[in-house]
This record gives C-alpha cells, sequence and structure tokens, in this order.
C-alpha cells in the first residue's frame, strides 16, 4: 500500500507542460477524434489514479492496467500469456517488417538470442567512440551558432542521434542527404500512422492507406539496405568483417542452428534500432534540455560533476568509465523518462480469459500498460508531475521506481537497447551542459503529443550560449 507523502525537495518544483486532464470522460466519437491527433488527450482527471480501466471502442475491448502487481504480472510473471498486439503491428510492419519490437513467438525468441549477442556490454563499450565522435562533431555546430538566435534543440538532437546510430552501426558519419531523408520520412510516416490509427483501432482495414506509408516506410528502408548491401555481401562470400561495430556483431551473430541473419531480416533489425535509438533518444534529450533551460541549479550540478571528472582524468572529452559516475545527470534523464517515457503505451493481447481486479478480461482483448499513466499516479508519486531528479536518491521513494517505472518496459521484453540509450544520453547531456548555457527562448510552450512516440507538438527552440573558457 503505498502513502504519498511530500518529498523534501525543492519548495517551488518546475512542472514541465502536460496536456490537461479532461473534466470527463470522452464521448466515442471524441476518442476516436482525439486518437487521431494525440491519443494523451484521451485521458480525464481519474486517469491519473486509476488502478485499472477499459476504452471501449466498437468491436475492440482496450483495458488499461495501472496496478503495479498486475503490470509486473502482464511484463514479467506471465509475459509469454500478453504477446505484442496486432495493432501494433500493422502500425510498424512496413518501416520494421518482423523485427524484434513487434514480432512474437518463437520468431521473437530467435531474434532475442541473437541482438543480445551484437548488443552485448563488450560491444557497447567498442562502439563508445564512435559516439564521442558524433558528439564531437555536435558541439563544432553549436559552436558555429551559439550565441545569435534560438537554435531548433529537436533538429539537432535528431541528428545526433541519428549520427551515432549511423556510427555505430556502419563505423561512418550519417550524411546530410540521408540524415534529410530519415527526418523526412520518419515524420511523415508517423503523420500518415496516426491519420489511420483510430481505424486500426476499431479493426477497419486500412489498405488503401498502405500505399502511401509504405513509400515513406520504404525510403527509410532503402537508406539502411544500401549500407547493409557491400558489407553483408563481402560476408557471404566468405570475407572476414573486422570492422568494430554493431553491424559486424550482428553479421556474425547465430541462433542455435548456427544461422545467421538474412539480408531483410539485418534490414528489420536495423530498422527497430533506429526507431529505438534515433527517434525515442532523440525526443526525450528534447524534451530534457527543455526542461535544463527552465532549471539552472540543475545546469550547474550538471556542470560541476562533469567538470570534476574530466579535470581529475586530465582528459578533454568523458571516457566510457566515466558515465557511471555521473550521477546527476543520470538522475536527470532518468526523471525525463518518467515524465516523458519516448514509448507510452505498452499493447498486448491476452491469449486467455482472466480477471484483473473488477475486469473480466476474454482472449484477443487488448491489455495495455501506459507509462505514462505508471509514471505519473497521483496516489504513489510524491508531486506527480513536477521535475524532481532527487527522488531517485531519495529512500522513501524506491518502492515506487521499483513497482511502476517502466520507461523500457520490463522482463523479457525490456527494451535491448536500453543501456545504450542510458549511455548515449547521459554523454550528450553531460558534454553539452559543461560547454554551453541553456535558456528560454520566446517560443510557445511545447506540448506532448501521443503518437508512435510521446513527441512535442512543435519544435523545440532553445537560446544557447557558449560558457567562457
Amino acid at each position: 500500500m503505498h502513502r504519498v507523502q511530500r518529498l523534501p525537495m525543492s519548495d517551488q518544483p518546475y512542472i514541465p507542460p502536460y496536456p490537461a486532464p479532461r473534466a470527463k470522460r470522452p464521448s466515442l466519437v471524441e476518442r476516436l477524434l482525439l486518437l487521431r491527433r494525440s491519443w494523451l488527450s484521451v485521458f480525464f482527471g481519474k486517469s491519473y489514479t486509476m488502478k485499472t480501466g477499459q476504452i471501449r471502442l466498437p468491436n475492440k475491448r482496450f483495458f488499461v492496467i495501472n496496478q503495479p502487481d498486475l503490470v509486473k504480472r502482464i511484463l514479467v510473471d506471465e509475459a509469454e500469456k500478453y504477446p505484442k498486439n496486432q495493432v501494433l503491428y500493422q502500425m510498424l510492419t512496413l518501416l520494421l517488417g518482423d523485427g524484434i519490437f513487434i514480432s512474437n513467438g518463437d520468431t521473437w525468441r530467435r531474434q532475442r538470442k541473437m541482438m543480445e549477442q551484437a548488443l552485448s556490454v563488450p560491444h557497447i563499450k567498442n562502439v563508445f567512440p564512435l559516439m564521442q565522435e558524433s558528439v564531437a562533431d555536435l558541439m563544432v555546430r553549436l559552436d558555429q551558432m551559439a550565441g545569435r538566435k534560438p537554435l531548433n534543440i529537436s533538429e539537432h538532437m535528431s541528428h545526433v542521434t541519428a549520427d551515432i546510430i549511423f556510427r555505430t552501426i556502419f563505423s561512418k558519419p550519417l550524411s546530410l542527404a540521408e540524415s534529410q531523408i530519415i527526418f523526412r520520412e520518419f515524420a511523415a510516416y508517423q503523420r500518415a500512422i496516426a491519420r489511420y490509427s483510430p481505424l486500426l483501432f476499431v479493426g477497419i482495414p486500412v489498405g488503401f492507406a498502405k500505399i502511401r506509408i509504405a513509400k515513406h516506410a520504404q525510403a527509410i528502408r532503402d537508406v539502411i539496405a544500401h549500407n547493409i548491401r557491400p558489407r553483408f555481401a563481402a560476408v557471404e562470400q566468405g570475407q572476414l568483417d573486422t570492422h568494430q561495430d554493431i553491424l559486424a556483431s550482428m553479421l556474425a551473430a547465430t541462433d542455435e542452428q548456427g544461422q545467421h541473419f538474412s539480408f531483410e531480416e539485418l534490414i528489420d533489425q536495423i530498422a527497430v534500432l533506429f526507431l529505438a535509438g534515433h527517434e525515442t533518444s532523440a525526443t526525450t534529450l528534447s524534451w530534457a534540455f527543455y526542461i535544463l533551460a527552465h532549471c539552472p541549479h540543475l545546469q550547474t550540478a550538471i556542470s560541476q560533476e562533469t567538470e570534476q571528472l574530466l579535470s581529475a582524468s586530465g582528459q578533454s572529452m568523458l571516457g566510457y568509465s566515466d558515465i557511471r559516475k555521473l550521477k546527476h545527470t543520470a538522475d536527470v534523464f532518468k526523471e525525463t523518462l518518467r515524465l516523458y517515457p519516448p514509448v507510452g503505451g505498452f499493447m498486448r493481447e491476452a491469449t486467455e480469459a482472466v480477471c484483473m481486479r473488477d475486469k473480466s478480461i476474454a482472449p484477443q482483448d487488448v491489455v495495455m500498460v501506459i507509462p505514462w499513466l505508471l509514471h505519473r499516479r497521483e496516489d504513489i508519486w510524491p508531486d506527480a508531475h513536477a521535475f524532481q531528479p532527487e527522488r531517485f536518491r531519495c529512500p522513501q521513494h524506491k518502492e515506487a521506481i521499483a513497482q511502476t517505472y517502466y520507461p523500457y518496459s520490463a522482463g523479457q521484453r525490456v527494451c535491448i537497447g536500453a543501456a545504450f540509450a542510458n549511455q548515449e544520453a547521459i554523454l550528450i547531456l553531460a558534454s553539452l551542459v559543461s560547454r554551453y548555457q541553456f535558456l528560454p527562448s520566446q517560443d510557445k510552450t511545447p506540448q506532448p503529443i501521443g503518437h508512435i512516440t510521446i513527441k512535442p507538438d512543435r519544435h523545440i527552440r532553445l537560446r544557447v550560449q557558449r560558457k567562457a573558457v
């Protein structure tokens, strides 16, 4: 039983933007219209304290499970009984094929074992210098622009996270032409999916829209295929791939029968890495810098711990072993993930009849775990909507973190790239905050919207000033 107590933190904590809860439950028509714009707009006041709920749509029943022990049951204890839902598959398969993020059963188990080989801790350590190169190039770009007009932080975060993914997978920087294709086509893909998602939720086929959506997905897959093809062909001809990157690890990975990923499977899995490692990381980092611009005391804490590490090591750039020592920076990122979980909802499908609290769930009903709601449960988290990174080192908050904090899901389907994402984010945050001061601009306040990911409804622009050397 949780009892909320106010944490011994700031008297006036900063509350970042979030959609005001609706006064009452929306009607069916309102729900369908709201889903098209942003599923975050469906929630009303009681959504932030409920333990279970139901979203009623024609032809399909959606149950929201927001009670810690039941969430653990779905994601961890009985995960095999709750595979990924087909609506999610239909939304993403044109881009991800049958990749690990949306696959199920034996296909998923084979992929998981092979991807665990490719994304092991030694391999993540091996690609850290490539991350450093991307961040160094970002700072060169920011040096040329700092102190002038407000900068589009969303665009810079999209660029650097895509560049990191590209370098760590392919050992080369993302070209301008390729970056423009990826940014443009993924944004168009998200818009198209949002437009047709209400139809998918109620079970209406959208075959008429697939041609348009597939065009955006294929443009991204073509960029990936172009960069895989020569190295895949060389390995097929018996040549040894000597690169120290993720693609080399994926080319070497084998299943229990000794089989490697096929060419199409490689495209699928790397498309997943782009979605999980680029879009989600870029969005979370954009929110983090927006919040830091409104919390100068947090910038000071990050800057001080970074400068102490650099001074002690005598290096100009943070090293791999430094990342785990950046406690303030890590807490800021964790708290950003709490308030703005990049994947705001996990859709599963019940395979058998079950009762959860007062809800009778039948086979093929959709069971949803929504971190956006779990992370903001006002009866569990003190000052639930306030940005307070100190909570991650507050003893009285351990239970809430252990039982209701799911930025990367949990159990057997926990995000396989979580360690990579944390390493990347902490490096970017610490490196930039130690070099620049971030200040609010006069732009309109961005508001989070829920599509495939939770993202701001407009680009985040901030004033950026280079600190005196």
